[in-house]
């Protein structure tokens, strides 16, 4: 497989992942989303305007794709009460971001795909200043984040769109968290740090 994560994306690119989000939300997992266009079949998002879009293409074909906001930059609507972020991070507004719609396609789902995206999110996060990166997920999912250095933030909330799941939260540079945790993500902000 010749994966490539892309960050700067043609229209194209950007048209593709939105296809993609629509197969995967709408039609295998069955996700009512507002902004879903039926008729062509795409999901975008108002918040993909203010935030890194980023990509995972096999080929020219788009197998995955994960969005990430700042709380400096972007409208983040529900998202800052529905995570209550406050609670961390009184500071969370100039040091915080929110990651949503990872999503792999299922051919994908047990390969490198996910963790790619992660770690160009994160890797990008860091070197923009980023201290708290803020995911909701299924309680399914707690385990894999988990281990990847994220914490449970909130246990249990209602997605307006998604219904159930768990905040969790990552401090991107916190070093003992990510060695007891035995991140991959680690050797990460070791090469950041001393770059």
């Amino acid at each position: 497989m010749l994966l490539e994560i892309k960050h700067t994306l043609t229209q194209e690119e950007t048209e593709a992942i939105y296809r993609l989000r629509y197969d995967v939300y709408i039609e295998e997992m069955g996700y009512k989303q507002k902004h879903a266009c039926h008729k062509n079949k795409v999901l975008p998002d108002p918040m993909d305007i203010s935030g890194d879009l980023f990509g995972a293409f096999e080929k020219e074909t788009a197998i995955g794709t994960c969005l990430t906001n700042y709380t400096r930059t972007s409208d983040l609507t529900f998202y800052p009460t529905l995570y209550n972020m406050d609670k961390l991070a009184q500071n969370y507004k100039q040091y915080a971001s929110i990651s949503t719609k990872l999503i792999v396609h299922k051919n994908y789902r047990k390969g490198p795909v996910v963790f790619k995206l992660v770690v160009a999110t994160y890797v990008k996060g860091l070197r923009d200043g980023i201290k708290y990166n803020f995911i909701d997920c299924e309680p399914n999912l707690v385990q894999f984040y988990s281990r990847l250095g994220y914490i449970v933030h909130l246990p249990e909330i209602h997605h307006p769109e998604f219904g159930p799941g768990v905040v969790m939260v990552l401090e991107l540079e916190n070093e003992a968290v990510l060695k007891k945790s035995k991140s991959p993500l680690l050797k990460y902000l070791l090469a950041t740090k001393y770059s």
